[in-house]
């Protein structure tokens, strides 16, 4: 059975941030890395998708976001 609509908008926060963050870490210490990351995914939810209403703002998305991060550090 495949994903639903939703599962496949949480793997696409989840991998968005994980190219973003494996490219960022290339060029900058992971402190920064982080930080960049997780305002971007605040961005992304408050100011895209609420704010402008151009999606609809989701915590478990911004949580999908940073996962990646948790990720690293456990790693």
């Amino acid at each position: 059975m495949l994903p639903t609509k939703i599962s496949y908008d949480k793997l696409a926060h989840f991998f968005a941030s994980t190219i973003l963050l494996v490219a960022l870490l290339f060029f900058m210490r992971a402190e920064i890395a982080y930080i960049i990351v997780i305002l971007s995914a605040i961005f992304k939810e408050l100011y895209y998708d609420l704010y402008l209403k151009k999606g609809q703002g989701d915590f478990m998305d911004f949580v999908f976001s940073v996962l990646p991060i948790l990720i690293h550090i456990l790693s």
